[in-house]
């Protein structure tokens, strides 16, 4: 439920989350995802940090699929 326009709004659900979970790496791995995002259009990470951010936002897609499929 709720609005789901932007990233405000994504940002105050992961925040949400991360509360209600007690992950506060789930906001970590989040904001390395928008590194990511950016990253695409402007390519300034090293070949080293994007391998590090994609395995840490691979976890938080896993980490939102837990919560999804089983409450936690």
């Amino acid at each position: 439920g709720g609005r789901h326009d932007g990233h405000a709004w994504l940002f105050e659900t992961v925040d949400k989350l991360s509360r209600e979970t007690k992950d506060e790496g789930l906001k970590e791995k989040f904001c390395l995802a928008g590194m990511l995002h950016t990253n695409f259009y402007e390519g300034w990470l090293t070949e080293g940090e994007i391998k590090r951010c994609g395995l840490q936002t691979k976890r938080f897609v896993n980490k939102i699929r837990d919560i999804l499929n089983n409450g936690k």
